[in-house]
């Protein structure tokens, strides 16, 4: 039975049913699960060096935990890794770093993730990751000394990430030209 079915003038059972066959169900890319403060960033990405320095490559794992108890050894130092920023932060299991947390930085631009033939990604390209290593601008991130300019390097990253709202926003409250 369709939710038109049940009551075809019910106005959230036809918003439901046009939403559930839209071909972008799932929504736009977006960061919807992630909770994190900028000194969480700040440590994750710092623990990041420590793991992987010098912008190496760090592997990841490519499956859930919950298919895939165990890790394989090339995935050790990624546990450890994860294992430390779970303790530093409390947060950051090891499937939700891979889906969830390095997603968001790499949209960020704070760290690139890699395939398989270790080539760097594109943010939103689709398909499994292997490896994930520290970017530019998450080297200056954490390597930057002024915290003013680290909370500016913070706030530019996730403005990209949020497709440069923020920013946009900014330049709508500057515009002394319009009127109420």
């Amino acid at each position: 039975m369709g939710f038109l079915e049940i009551s075809s003038s019910n106005k959230a059972l036809i918003f439901l049913n046009q939403r559930i066959q839209d071909p972008n169900y799932r929504g736009q890319h977006s960061s919807q699960h992630n909770r994190y403060t900028f000194q969480v960033v700040k440590s994750i990405l710092t623990l990041l060096d420590q793991f992987a320095p010098n912008q190496s490559l760090l592997r990841i794992r490519t499956t859930d935990i919950s298919k895939r108890p165990l890790n394989l050894p090339e995935e050790k130092q990624y546990a450890a890794f994860c294992a430390a920023v779970k303790e530093k932060t409390g947060i950051g299991t090891q499937d939700a770093m891979r889906k969830n947390l390095l997603v968001d930085f790499h949209r960020m631009g704070l760290v690139n993730r890699y395939d398989k033939e270790r080539n760097v990604v594109k943010a939103y390209q689709p398909g499994k990751k292997y490896y994930v290593a520290l970017s530019d601008r998450g080297r200056r991130l954490i390597q930057e000394q002024n915290p003013l300019n680290q909370y500016f390097i913070f706030a530019k990253a996730l403005s990209g990430m949020l497709g440069n709202v923020i920013d946009n926003l900014l330049e709508l409250l500057r515009n002394h030209n319009l009127e109420p």
